[in-house]
């Protein structure tokens, strides 16, 4: 048996049964293997850490009373998919990403997070292993992808500036078009969307 005390920030990583390398100073380059058997209910309030209790088959008699000894948990393969954290975007209540359906073309999809765990983002829903995700210039496609809902909304409605005459619809194509092309000159090259592979399932 082998106890071990867990920080209080790790313990999104500590489950019953998940497996363990046990590690002591005496055989440095061994590794001997063990298990969960047990979490402390309670955080110590001085040390922040959660007692752990692991079961060690030590058939060669290595671990002695009283040794101190160090523990490393396996991770264990993620219950969804992993994204960049810089491919997540929070919206209110809506977590999204955008995903690239073909070649210059992005759909957003709202994921269901979870956690993060060394620059990534577990996503349980929204997203499959193998799709292409953004991850680099979210917020200007996010700003594209309300622009565009703005501009259906305002073409679905009244307003005292439709267009009645062609002349009039003329010079103002004429504009938009004009300030297209400046906007697009001036955007920074950080600002065009990245797209990345999705690495996990």
């Amino acid at each position: 048996m082998v106890l071990a005390d867990v920080y209080e920030s790790d313990l999104a990583d500590v489950r019953l049964n998940i497996p363990v390398d046990v590690r002591v100073a005496a055989y440095p380059r061994r590794t001997i293997p063990a298990h969960i058997i047990s979490i402390n209910p309670t955080v110590d309030p001085t040390t922040r850490t959660v007692r752990v209790r692991c079961l060690v088959q030590n058939t060669e008699g290595l671990l002695k009373p009283d040794m101190f000894a160090t523990i490393k948990i396996r991770s264990l393969p993620p219950d969804g998919a992993v994204v960049p954290v810089s491919a997540v975007l929070s919206q209110g209540q809506e977590t999204v990403i955008f995903v690239e359906e073909e070649p210059g073309r992005f759909h957003r999809r709202q994921i269901q997070p979870g956690r993060e765990m060394q620059g990534y983002i577990i996503a349980h829903s929204g997203v499959r292993s193998g799709e292409r995700v953004v991850s680099r210039g979210v917020l200007m496609l996010s700003a594209l992808f309300n622009r565009k809902a703005e501009r259906r909304v305002w073409s679905s409605g009244w307003s005292p500036w439709r267009c009645t005459s062609p002349c009039f619809c003329c010079c103002w194509s004429a504009l938009f078009i004009a300030s297209g092309i400046v906007a697009f000159k001036t955007l920074p090259i950080e600002a065009f969307p990245d797209v990345t592979d999705v690495q996990v399932s």
